[in-house]
């Protein structure tokens, strides 16, 4: 590769670093790789809602190319799922369930799920959009899986705490995307009992 070669194509990844958080080349590759996820997991999950697969792949095209890549090697199925969407705060600092990853059994593989309300965006003044957060549990979650397959199931919530920052009356509002299991999380998890099992893909009537 010629000099010019290899400046240009470290600009192209400065610029694609500073835009997407990756270079160029895993940018360049996501559709695919996001065409060949949701190509696997829809044979295990329920498609149907009125668009979910435009809302599944904004979530994908939020996530970096190489956390993707994990969900790929380690044969989990990704999904929406419509169920967390029936959870109610009752005190302004509950935590919420919004995902949840169930480990391979019975022939089927791993299946992550993630909160589902049915609108293309879920955002609040202080809250990013909701396929950013859901984006951000699939990363974390694909750390998690380089590490090691979880033998039991895990459940993604956020954490929004207000921190003193700067001079007096100055604060800073800090989002943190957890995965935790059904015992760490406690209360948490226990009102949302529906979700304890992983979404399972309608069976289609036999004709007559």
């Amino acid at each position: 590769m010629s000099i010019g070669s290899r400046i240009s194509s470290t600009l192209r990844d400065a610029f694609s670093y500073a835009v997407h958080q990756e270079n160029s080349s895993d940018y360049t590759r996501k559709s695919v790789v996001i065409d060949a996820l949701i190509e696997k997991s829809a044979p295990f999950l329920d498609t149907s809602a009125a668009g979910y697969e435009t809302r599944l792949r904004k979530v994908l095209a939020e996530t970096r190319t190489k956390q993707l890549d994990v969900l790929l090697e380690k044969n989990v199925a990704i999904g929406l799922d419509s169920r967390f969407d029936t959870q109610r705060r009752e005190a302004a600092n509950d935590r919420l369930l919004e995902g949840a990853y169930y480990p391979a059994s019975e022939g089927k593989p791993a299946i992550l799920t993630l909160w589902d309300n049915g609108l293309d965006v879920k955002a609040s003044i202080i809250t990013p959009s909701g396929a950013t957060q859901a984006a951000n549990f699939v990363e974390n979650l694909a750390v998690i899986l380089k590490a090691g397959e979880p033998k039991e199931t895990l459940y993604a919530s956020r954490l929004t705490t207000v921190d003193a920052a700067g001079g007096i009356g100055m604060v800073a509002i800090i989002t943190t995307t957890e995965w935790e299991t059904r015992a760490q999380l406690r209360e948490t998890a226990s009102k949302t009992a529906a979700v304890t099992q992983p979404p399972a893909k309608p069976v289609a009537p036999k004709p007559n």
